[in-house]
Formats: structure tokens, sequence, C-alpha cells
């Protein structure tokens, strides 16, 4: 995997529960990604990426642009019971969901900064479709999983 300068990277999960090692399981459980088909936004740190290759063949990823979150969060972000996002929004500086989502891609401001209002996943539906490879397989080998850079943009298009 080469150094990637996105400042956050989306991640997604391709496969079930069956057959995973309770190490990989907990670690797919940090990443907020419990289900197959659930989505996340984490920080592009060297820690991170480490618990990504620990789940590679579980896991889809890549450097996501503005308007994909911005699609994503208006459309699959679960906002927190009793939360007020305008103002969760102004104490963070950003007059709309599509400025905070500038603020993250542009590394100004932490991804993390989202689950105080919107729960930390997004629930999206199989690729319409279905995958056009094997999910068992490599992106970089014509395969599904692993590090796809910019071209996470088309597969999460069609799960929305």
């Amino acid at each position: 995997m080469s150094s990637h300068d996105a400042a956050c990277l989306l991640v997604v999960r391709l496969r079930g529960p069956s057959g995973l090692s309770a190490a990989i399981n907990n670690t797919l459980e940090m990443l907020n990604l419990k289900r197959s088909c659930w989505a996340t936004i984490i920080p592009n740190t060297s820690s991170m990426v480490g618990m990504l290759k620990k789940v590679e063949r579980y896991v889809t990823w890549g450097d996501p642009n503005e308007q994909l979150l911005t699609l994503l969060i208006n459309t699959k972000g679960e906002v927190l019971h009793g939360v007020n996002i305008e103002e969760e929004l102004k104490s963070l500086g950003a007059s709309s969901i599509e400025e905070l989502v500038k603020l993250i891609v542009e590394g100004k401001c932490e991804s993390k900064v989202l689950w105080r209002f919107y729960k930390p996943y997004f629930r999206l539906h199989p690729p319409k479709g279905g995958f056009k490879r094997s999910t068992k397989r490599p992106f970089k080998e014509g395969g599904e999983y692993g590090y796809r850079g910019v071209e996470i943009s088309e597969l999460v298009k069609r799960m929305i």
C-alpha cells in the first residue's frame, strides 16, 4: 500500500461474521463495522491503517471525495437521539454539513467530530448489481477487498 495523502479513509465491510477469529472480529468492532455492508469514516493514521491491514480480507477502503461523503451523510447518516445538528455545526465553526465535510476531507477537522451527532457508521445496501469481482481476492489483483483509492466512490454509490 502506498502512502495516501487523504486526511480520512472510508471503510466498507464486505463480508459477514462466519469463520472470523475473535481478534479480527474485535478489530472490526473497534472500527465500528459490526455487520457486512456497513461503512465508516476513519482518520488516516498509522494505527488505523495498521488495523485495516489486519482486517484487510474483510473490508475495502479508499479516499473519499467531498461529494461522496456529503451524499453518504445526508442519505445514510443516522442522527443521534436528541441532538441539534445546527447547534453542533455552529460549535465546530461550520454552517452546513457540506462545509463540515470539506473541513474533514482537507484534514482541518477530525473525522470523529461527525460521531458527536451521527451514529459512527452508515448502514448501506449490498451493491446494486452485486460485487463485480470476487470478495476473496485483493482489489489490485482483480478482486474486491483491500485499498482501492478514489474508486471507493463507485462502489459506495451503488450501495447507497
